[in-house]
């Protein structure tokens, strides 16, 4: 009958996260997720208690892996991102890593980025962990959140603690108001002067 073959998994249609490993009652809205199917980051996942979900970015090969109890939603739109409302997530190094790509997990607390590293981001709505065991991350505060430790963790042992209470909500308006200031910026700096200013370096 010939050797065993590995069952069939769907091919990617767009880049997303292709699952590795799944154990426990890991579910969207629309049903169980499958094993070895292909997640698009457009349904939140909710993980009941003792349950994980491992995960590889179909164009840059990261890994990753989430535990419950907890709701995230990662790939988010098919990019390497992650909206953790709670619950862990942990990352890993060297795979998939490359110059100016940056990996971002949102917390309600505030914002987890780095290129390569390996972190553990324990999240809840009113206090986010992150311990780093190798490599660089940037931790990001929401406005009035506290943050323990420094904003640029590095190495092993590493660690910082963001508390206060936060809402995606104010997120998204913080980083709108925040493009809104700098495309502000740039065309002020396009515009002409009513006045002579200098050169456009100056």
């Amino acid at each position: 009958s010939g050797p065993p073959r590995p069952p069939r998994v769907p091919a990617a249609t767009q880049p997303g996260c292709r699952v590795l490993t799944l154990t426990g009652d890991v579910k969207t809205k629309s049903g169980p997720v499958p094993n070895g199917g292909v997640i698009y980051g457009t349904e939140w996942i909710e993980l009941a208690k003792g349950s994980e979900i491992s995960v590889r970015h179909t164009v840059s090969t990261r890994e990753l892996t989430l535990r419950g109890p907890g709701v995230a939603l990662p790939c988010l739109g098919g990019e390497e991102e992650v909206l953790l409302t709670e619950g862990v997530v942990e990352t890993t190094a060297g795979a998939g890593a490359r110059p100016g790509a940056e990996v971002i997990v949102f917390t309600p607390l505030g914002s987890v980025s780095f290129g390569d590293a390996q972190l553990t981001i324990r999240a809840s709505k009113t206090k986010v962990e992150v311990k780093s065991g190798k490599g660089e991350a940037w931790i990001r505060p929401a406005k009035a959140v506290t943050r323990q430790g420094p904003e640029k963790l590095g190495g092993a042992g590493a660690k910082a603690v963001l508390t206060g209470a936060s809402r995606f909500e104010v997120l998204i308006e913080d980083c709108e108001a925040a493009a809104g200031a700098a495309e502000s910026l740039a065309r002020a700096v396009l515009a002409p002067a009513a006045t002579d200013g200098g050169t456009l370096g100056d």
